[in-house]
């Protein structure tokens, strides 16, 4: 939900958008390379997780910066940032994607 409202606010009636939504919307376009990642795009595992990308934190663009929305383990459902291995979210069927109608 956290990702649904920064994308299209509270009042919009994508603002419920799940993970599946991302994952298959057409909103969005999947891009080719990870290469590519502009500040705002999505990481999407198709029903099971999405966040959004900030930055690389490194200059060989191997980790990055990622806001999420913790899932529903206790004590984790919360907004938070980290660094992380990119290959990490390939190795585990994530794709990126963008809003259709950004660059």
């Amino acid at each position: 939900s956290m990702l649904s409202i920064s994308f299209f606010g509270f009042t919009s009636r994508t603002a419920n958008f799940n993970t599946r939504s991302f994952y298959s919307s057409s909103l969005f376009k999947t891009l080719s390379s990870s290469e590519t990642l502009m500040p705002g795009d999505i990481l999407v595992r198709n029903g099971r997780h999405v966040v959004m990308f900030l930055y690389y934190a490194d200059n060989q663009k191997s980790k990055i910066v990622v806001i999420e929305q913790g899932g529903n383990e206790p004590g984790i459902n919360t907004v938070s940032t980290g660094i992380y291995s990119l290959s990490y979210y390939y190795q585990n069927g994530y794709i990126p994607r963008r809003l259709s109608d950004w660059t």
